[in-house]
């Protein structure tokens, strides 16, 4: 028959082995839960000449896809007031918990300067919209139709310029050898 020293060390070790059970039993199942409950941390957006480029910030990282989509207003900072023009999808790895994405205005087919970009980045069911960025210089370069002609007006008064000097030459030397 056991001792009572002994019944208390059996009693502890059961009860400590209980114990891990049911922490093991609770984290256990709730890991991939949390894998897959990724979610949108942060945003950035940065602009330059004709390019939207930025960096989603997620709390942890998990194999999948993000959803970055563009939007562009005149009037209003505020997100409900701005016009969705492009999105793209980025996929997320297993050791990412931070993605890229760049948008190039010139390709989106816009043709015009907006006031305000932001970009808004979903994962899931989680959501979040960058600040809005309302810099002049984040834009397509204006297009300007007249370039050619004024390339070729300067090339013909070149051409021009070049005619009369050349005549000049030719009649100096006419005249020097009649003289």
């Amino acid at each position: 028959m056991p001792t009572a020293g002994t019944h208390r060390r059996w009693r502890r070790a059961t009860q400590a082995l209980v114990l891990v059970a049911i922490a093991l039993g609770t984290l256990l199942p709730a890991a991939p839960a949390m894998a897959a409950a990724m979610k949108v941390r942060d945003v950035t957006i940065d602009c330059a000449g004709d390019t939207v480029a930025g960096h989603v910030t997620m709390t942890s990282a998990a194999t999948g896809t993000m959803t970055a989509e563009l939007y562009v207003s005149n009037t209003s900072r505020t997100p409900s007031k701005m016009t969705k023009i492009g999105s793209q999808v980025v996929k997320t790895g297993p050791w990412m918990n931070e993605v890229a994405y760049g948008f190039d205005l010139t390709k989106l087919g816009t043709g015009k300067h907006y006031t305000w970009y932001r970009v808004k980045a979903t994962i899931g069911t989680s959501s979040r919209f960058s600040a809005a960025v309302g810099d002049p210089t984040c834009a397509p370069p204006a297009e300007v139709p007249e370039a050619g002609v004024a390339g070729l007006v300067l090339l013909v008064m070149g051409a021009a310029a070049g005619g009369v000097l050349w005549f000049r030459s030719r009649a100096s030397r006419s005249q020097m050898s009649a003289a």
